[in-house]
């Protein structure tokens, strides 16, 4: 434990509570995977509109650009807009309806900077549809397949209320850890390059994204149904307040990460990665993406090419994270972060610009990790959820000297006295 007193960390959960939802979101994966997609390309991209290191760059900055959309409903519960994140069917072979729309709209207005911005969206579309999405182990998606606490998830036919919980709670945890270990590795191999990287979400304004996404929603019933009720157009005002919102999240997390890039080194952490057998096959993914996301900056209109990326016979799906689509009831949105006082006051906080403003000078100049710590501590001492999962797993690997997953698993399930199946 950090030595510092009670005041101390109440002021810390606080300010940095809005943060914890978004453990294991992955905003330093997308980035490296935009940033290698570039780092070979032949020409100039799309219309020219990645002829410059400057054009490369705001590219590679909107990397992110679709998830901020999706952590938001974390934060709000808002997922009136998961049409304009998931690809339309929310299938792997689905496509980057919203990223193609916005593409359109651009080019017919001739605005590059939108081009870049709406290509990034199209290709972070399509690099998602394979920790998300992906055919294989009989899950739907690779990050859903990694169950780091298979041992402990209760029968997959007991859907009654508890084992239900704690299928929740460790699918979520599972995710969550998956997609850490990505950034975790991401980072590790572009050091030099995340150690300069300067966050801007500041992608400019697009009023008629109210108009595309409305008439998406209207195109695309069918296929959104039953979800299709529950969503709305995406109003630009929505956009610029999760934008200001989510350059201070991307800079804490990649402080996370540097900490544990500085306390294990580049070649523990890829041993720590690669020797582990959940993840043996996440090099294989993140190659897959940056090739999806290739072909799509060669042809941004109807590139993605699902049945080219398939393993032979995948069989049944068993498992989707995206289940709930299918679901037409009020739990489907029983999931994000708890509506309150204290979560919308720190969340005002945290959506002023004078902050973001402040955060943008000190980046690089100092680490919030010793903030982001005893917030971590605090939610690992709370009861059983994927969150606090992921926040205790994460306090141990820090306090351990040569940590490995499976000591760091079997720690978690006992703090949390998970009990393995047959016990």
């Amino acid at each position: 434990m950090l030595g510092i007193n009670g005041m101390d960390i109440r002021l810390a959960y606080f300010f940095l509570l809005p943060i914890t939802p978004f453990l294991g979101w992955g905003p330093i994966t997308h980035i490296y995977l935009h940033k290698k997609a570039v780092d070979n390309l032949n020409g100039k991209g799309p219309e020219g509109i990645l002829g410059s290191d400057e054009d490369k760059e705001s590219f590679i900055n909107a990397g992110n650009v679709a998830d901020l959309i999706k952590a938001n409903q974390l934060r709000y519960k808002e997922r009136y807009y998961e049409y304009a994140h998931n690809t339309i069917p929310t299938k792997f072979e689905g496509r980057p309806v919203f990223g193609e729309r916005i593409w359109e709209e651009n080019l017919r207005r001739g605005r590059r900077d939108g081009m870049i911005y709406s290509l990034a969206w199209i290709c972070h579309q399509v690099s998602d549809q394979f920790p998300h999405r992906y055919p294989t182990d009989g899950y739907e998606g690779f990050v859903n397949a990694r169950r780091f606490f298979a041992p402990y998830y209760p029968n997959d036919d007991d859907w009654s209320k508890r084992p239900k919980a704690l299928r929740n709670d460790l699918i979520s945890a599972d995710h969550w850890l998956a997609e850490i270990f990505a950034d975790l590795l991401c980072l590790s191999k572009e050091a030099d390059f995340f150690r300069s990287y300067k966050v801007d979400l500041d992608f400019g304004d697009y009023p008629e994204m109210e108009d595309v996404s409305a008439k998406v929603i209207d195109e695309y019933h069918d296929e959104l149904y039953p979800a299709v009720k529950y969503f709305i157009p995406l109003k630009p005002k929505i956009m610029k307040r999760v934008y200001r919102y989510y350059h201070l999240v991307i800079r804490i997390f990649m402080d996370m990460y540097f900490h544990f890039y500085e306390m294990l080194g580049p070649e523990i952490i890829h041993e720590f990665i690669h020797d582990y057998r959940q993840l043996g096959d996440l090099e294989r993914m993140l190659d897959f993406s940056v090739e999806a996301i290739r072909d799509a900056i060669e042809q941004p209109l109807g590139s993605w090419n699902p049945e080219g990326f398939k393993i032979p016979d995948p069989g049944p799906v068993r498992f989707s994270v995206y289940s709930y689509e299918n679901y037409d009831g009020p739990e489907r949105y029983d999931f994000g972060f708890r509506r309150g006082f204290l979560p919308w006051i720190s969340g005002l906080f945290f959506n002023s610009q004078l902050l973001n403003g402040l955060a943008g000078r000190v980046a690089g100049r100092m680490s919030t990790w010793g903030l982001t710590k005893p917030v971590m501590e605090i939610a690992a001492k709370r009861r059983r959820s994927g969150v606090n999962i992921t926040a205790y797993f994460l306090c141990e690997m820090d306090a351990a000297a040569n940590p490995s997953i499976d000591e760091l698993i079997q720690k978690t399930a006992a703090r949390f006295r998970l009990k393995e199946k047959g016990a």
